[in-house]
């Protein structure tokens, strides 16, 4: 389910009487893709599978609900797969450049929305890439998921309005104002980040999505 973003308008527009809804309407999608950026929380979102060719080590990841803020797990042939760095792959292994193999067992995630497989399969398999994926709503959307406006309408909210009231040489400019609502968002944001990585417990949990840069 979705909610429309003009939902955001009776919270921030008597702050800011005269800037126009649409305007306002941007300013709530930029809030929404930031956070789901920081947060990661719109996540379990799995691609499309797709077809490992042989000799072929990167691979673009796409999704039509929204774009791409991380990669959280990942398979090949049905085993899962972990994340490491160019500069862990130099340090443990000069020449993994050039090193193939059956099954691939580590990627890295590039900054185009792609995700390299280490190392270079030699074996075509049918379907046998499988992402699945942290999202951020797209810049055109309307509408948002509905847990954007059932659990963080406030936060949101305000970091729309910090973003509309530092808009410089506007009726409604206010970088004092703005400040103050952008220092509530950034907290709102944090604790939201915590939930992320503790799973709505006390204990933080092991597994850590791979951000897009």
């Amino acid at each position: 389910m979705a909610t429309n973003v003009t939902e955001w308008i009776p919270y921030i527009a008597g702050a800011m009487p005269m800037c126009p809804d649409p305007v306002i309407e941007r300013a709530v999608v930029d809030a929404c893709r930031d956070f789901c950026q920081h947060t990661l929380l719109w996540d379990e979102n799995m691609l499309t599978a797709i077809n490992i060719v042989d000799g072929t080590h990167t691979y673009t990841l796409a999704s039509t609900s929204g774009d791409i803020a991380g990669v959280d797990y990942v398979e090949v042939d049905s085993v899962p797969i972990f994340p490491t760095s160019v500069n862990e792959m130099n340090k443990t292994c000069v020449e993994w450049r050039d090193v193939v193999a059956t099954r691939s067992t580590r990627y890295i995630v590039g900054m185009a929305d792609s995700i390299r497989l280490i190392y270079e399969p030699d074996e075509d398999v049918t379907g046998g890439l499988k992402v699945w994926v942290c999202l951020k709503p797209l810049e055109t959307a309307t509408s948002v998921q509905d847990f954007l406006w059932r659990d963080y309408q406030k936060a949101i909210a305000d970091g729309a309005k910090a973003a509309l009231l530092e808009m410089p040489g506007m009726e409604w400019t206010n970088p004092q104002l703005g400040a103050f609502f952008q220092e509530k968002y950034e907290a709102a944001r944090a604790t939201a980040m915590m939930k992320k990585f503790t799973g709505r417990t006390r204990h933080e949990l092991m597994a850590t999505p791979v951000f897009f840069a």
